[in-house]
């Protein structure tokens, strides 16, 4: 969306309007505000105010914080599997993991399949696929939590970091470089 295109649904919020026009966006003196015949003093009033406190950088930043946030996202599923649900599974099969660590390999794997799969629901699902035990895929799942979790730290560094040079950027030039800069694993 371009500058004026921002502006325009701005003031369209306040006044009737025909159109906007953008000289220079760094300078507010060349941008122009048409307003429609309909218009009233005070909608006039409040869409210069608004004018007065479009900040010309809002739209770019915003802009490349939704790609900085895209960008992540994509890098996080080469690792994991997309999905809300698939979301709710891991954090069962981690929650089940923890507890089956707690109780021990000797009790976790003393258990029959029907208690198995009655306390561990999500967890046993894995028993004799990914792993030969309740005790060994509750290990495993641990084992790519740890992992996810070193990268997780590095992807969500890398986002905020890039979002916090993007949000400092005064040109677009600026916002571009900082975007461009992130260097994702």
């Amino acid at each position: 969306m371009t500058l004026a295109a921002h502006i325009t649904e701005a003031v369209s919020a306040v006044a009737p309007v025909t159109g906007v026009s953008i000289g220079n966006a760094n300078d507010k003196s060349t941008w122009r505000v048409d307003f429609s015949d309909a218009a009233t003093d005070q909608q006039k009033a409040q869409a210069a105010a608004i004018v007065d406190g479009f900040d010309p950088m809002a739209p770019v930043k915003t802009e490349y914080n939704k790609k900085i946030d895209a960008d992540a996202e994509a890098v996080r599923l080469r690792y994991i599997t997309s999905g809300a649900g698939m979301a709710m599974t891991y954090q069962e099969k981690f929650a089940q993991a923890q507890a089956v660590s707690t109780m021990g390999e000797q009790a976790a794997n003393a258990m029959t399949q029907a208690d198995r799969e009655l306390q561990f629901p999500t967890l046993s699902a894995s028993v004799g696929i990914e792993a030969a035990t309740l005790w060994q895929c509750a290990e495993l799942v641990l084992g790519k939590y740890a992992q996810f979790a070193a990268l997780s730290l590095t992807i969500e560094r890398r986002r905020l970091s890039g979002k916090a040079a993007v949000n400092a950027a005064t040109t677009g030039a600026e916002a571009k470089a900082a975007y461009e800069g992130i260097t994702w694993p």
